[in-house]
């Protein structure tokens, strides 16, 4: 009688640990939702450092004329008065 209790018990063991291991709420999936969670928190945090830039640029444009003015440049291809522009082909012949 004993055994047998043992054997249930050792029966009953083995179930438990594989609806652990493989059930709805196993480990493996707990193990994904981690590795998905650190992924998510490096693309939040590159997506914050993205903002900082952003309001940095915002910043600038709406405080300091100069700013302003070279980013028009730079980015936009504009020129001041007075100034022209002059585009070279990089092909040479």
């Amino acid at each position: 009688m004993r055994q047998r209790t043992t054997y249930i018990v050792l029966f009953f063991a083995v179930i438990f640990a594989l609806f652990a291991m493989f059930g709805n709420d196993s480990y493996s999936n707990l193990s994904r939702l981690r590795d998905r969670h650190v992924a998510q928190t490096e693309y939040t945090a590159e997506i914050q450092n993205k903002v900082q830039q952003l309001q940095k640029k915002i910043t600038g444009i709406q405080s300091d004329d100069r700013y302003l003015e070279r980013y028009a440049r730079d980015e936009l291809g504009l020129a001041g008065d007075q100034e022209l522009i002059f585009i070279f082909d990089d092909e040479q012949e």
